[in-house]
């Protein structure tokens, strides 16, 4: 037998490797293997020479650890350690990344695919459909896997498991289903974001805080739109002072002119949730922070402003007819 079809034959009988990329991924990627699980939606992994802590995407399990806005919950003790039981360090893994690679806190934002029992799965889709996360949407729908999420996190409603057990209420954080509830907050948010993403991000006379706050600097003493939430208020302010999302460097604070008690109010009620705000854009007293003045209620909006109107064009200048 010739030697290249020997090898061939070797090549095609040989196992897949463990590092072979799992089929469903959608988005780039790179082989890893798992350093420390942190809790249900933090691992750390090894890729290449470096170590990254990967905040899983599109989850959000109960907590662990306490932290200044998040508790300890029975149920996030349990969930944490089942994460550390089902991914073993140094499994074979794959990182998944969306499209943003770091979160404010210099995390990797990827989902992680790992091989159990000689199969590939999506070990953030397997949290939702297990019932130990929701499909948290409180950033955007998933650009890579969103109808998977959806139908999972609907499956485990249908199958009272997990966080959907009426039994384990007491042992969350807070109500995830209703009017009032955390999923219905972060769907709000995810819709206008989408919204944003299809009938915004491209218009230059809006500027989205996450992405655009360079530019937003270099629009300082002017009228400027932008798109943000409110994340917080600044407690220590004598009047309303908004603080926006985006990195925790970059700060922009959003007021109402003159103190406006109709404007402040419709300030209070956006807190949270995905706006288009338009105003007049200064720096702050430490010349790095901006603030955006608010003058009106019709300043604050759900849908993005009209496109303003283009500049009407100069007659071009004709040869005249010797």
């Amino acid at each position: 037998m010739p030697a290249l079809t020997l090898a061939l034959l070797l090549l095609f009988a040989a196992p897949a490797s463990s590092t072979e990329k799992p089929k469903g991924i959608v988005g780039e990627s790179e082989a890893c293997s798992v350093v420390r699980v942190i809790d249900g939606d933090t691992v750390d992994v090894k890729i290449g020479e470096r170590t990254d802590r990967l905040r899983l995407l599109d989850i959000d399990t109960e907590e662990s650890h306490n932290s200044v806005a998040k508790k300890i919950t029975p149920f996030g003790l349990e969930t944490s350690a089942w994460a550390k039981e089902y991914v073993q360090p140094g499994i074979p893994c794959f990182v998944e990344y969306g499209p943003e690679r770091r979160d404010v806190y210099d995390r990797v934002l990827a989902y992680l695919w790992v091989k159990r029992e000689g199969a590939w799965e999506n070990y953030n889709l397997t949290t939702v459909k297990t019932g130990r996360a929701p499909y948290f949407t409180k950033y955007g729908y998933s650009k890579n896997h969103h109808e998977e999420f959806a139908a999972a996190q609907k499956d485990a409603e249908e199958k009272h498991v997990g966080i959907w057990d009426p039994a384990n209420e007491g042992n969350l954080r807070g109500a995830y289903l209703g009017t009032a509830g955390l999923i219905a907050w972060w769907n709000d948010r995810a819709d206008s974001i989408a919204r944003f993403e299809k009938e915004g991000r491209m218009r230059p006379d809006i500027l989205d805080t996450r992405w655009h706050f360079d530019l937003l600097r270099a629009k300082s003493g002017g009228p400027v739109t932008v798109f943000t939430s409110i994340r917080e208020p600044d407690a220590k302010a004598a009047g309303f002072v908004g603080k926006c999302e985006g990195k925790i460097s970059q700060v922009l604070q959003i007021v109402a002119a003159g103190g406006d008690a109709k404007v402040e109010d419709a300030l209070k009620a956006s807190i949270g949730r995905y706006r288009y705000f338009r105003g007049q854009l200064e720096r702050g007293d430490d010349g790095k922070s901006l603030r955006l003045t608010i003058a009106s209620t019709d300043d604050i909006a759900v849908d993005p402003p009209p496109k303003p109107a283009a500049a009407p064009k100069s007659p071009a200048k004709g040869r005249g007819k010797k």
